[in-house]
C-alpha cells in the first residue's frame, strides 16, 4: 500500500526531515520563515521514500540504516531502522 512521505526547506536554513504524511502547515515555522519548496513522495515504505528522495536531490543512493530482519508476518526482510515491512507490519 503506498504511503505519502513529505519533505520541505525554508528560507531560513532549516530543513524538515522526510516523513510519513502532508507537510506542516506553514505557521508550524518560524515566523519569518517561508517554504521555498515542498513535495510528497509515495512510496510502500520509508527505505523507499528515501531512495527516491536522495534521487531527487542528487545525493549519494541511501543505505538504510540497521541490519536487515526477517519479517514474522510475511516472511520478507526488512531493514529494523525504520521497523516496516512492505506488507505494512511493524516491528516495536
Amino acid at each position: 500500500m503506498l504511503k505519502k512521505y513529505s519533505y520541505w526547506e525554508t528560507t531560513d536554513g532549516s530543513e524538515g526531515s522526510l516523513m510519513e504524511g502532508e507537510v506542516p502547515h506553514p505557521q508550524a515555522f518560524e515566523p519569518d520563515a517561508k517554504i521555498i519548496w515542498f513535495y510528497t513522495i509515495q512510496a510502500e515504505t520509508f527505505e523507499e521514500a528515501h531512495a527516491i528522495h536522495n534521487l531527487r536531490r542528487g545525493f549519494s543512493p541511501y543505505y538504510p540504516m540497521g541490519e536487515p530482519i526477517e519479517c514474522t508476518n510475511c516472511e520478507n526482510y526488512f531493514y529494523l531502522g525504520s521497523g516496516e515491512c512492505f506488507c505494512g507490519h511493524r516491528s516495536v
